[in-house]
């Protein structure tokens, strides 16, 4: 990965993170008003399932998008293998990558059944 890839990463994850692990703070009138965290988790496991299910809700339209960009490629790519070879691609990374989030979403629910969690 380039420094540029990193950096973003790292960004994100801190802009993230506090908002789903953290409490905000407001200030009102010189009074601390304490807003609820909109991811509501007690533990650990919580907080992944909630994590795990806003990833699905995101994932399921962008890989249904993704095979329709792919299916578009595939048909009008006529007699180039460059434009194929692009679709088959599409079509392969976006497939590994949403039977990853389901993989880790059973993964959490087998270290969940064998912690007894």
């Amino acid at each position: 990965m380039n420094a540029k890839n990193i950096f973003f990463t790292v960004l994100a994850l801190f802009l993230v993170l506090p908002a789903v692990f953290g409490h905000a703070l407001a200030q009102t009138g010189g009074a601390v008003t304490r807003l609820p965290s909109p991811v509501r988790c007690a533990n650990l496991d919580a907080c992944l399932n909630s994590v795990l299910n806003i990833l699905l809700v995101f994932a399921a339209p962008i890989y249904a998008l993704m095979i329709i960009i792919s299916g578009y490629y595939f048909i009008f790519s006529g007699q180039s293998p460059a434009n194929r070879q692009k679709a088959i691609n599409i079509f392969k990374y976006s497939t590994i990558g949403l039977l990853i989030l389901i993989s880790a979403r059973a993964i959490a629910y087998l270290v969940q059944g064998l912690t007894g969690a």
